[in-house]
């Protein structure tokens, strides 16, 4: 992780992006919010990543 990443809003943001998929999921009763939030996080993490490349590939909606 990058020296000046700040965790506790790392934390945060990740948290937040599963929180909104879990609402959206329950409200309009699809599961594609999750598939968002996966990439949503991983878009994050590789901001913060010393090297990008060792996170998985963007999961696709089905």
């Amino acid at each position: 992780m990058a020296a000046d990443a700040e965790v506790p809003q790392l934390v945060f943001e990740l948290a937040a992006f599963l929180e909104m998929a879990n609402a959206e999921s329950v409200l309009h009763d699809e599961i594609t919010c999750y598939d968002k939030a996966a990439n949503a996080i991983l878009n994050r993490l590789r901001g913060v990543a010393t090297d990008p490349s060792a996170l998985p590939e963007r999961r696709r909606s089905q």
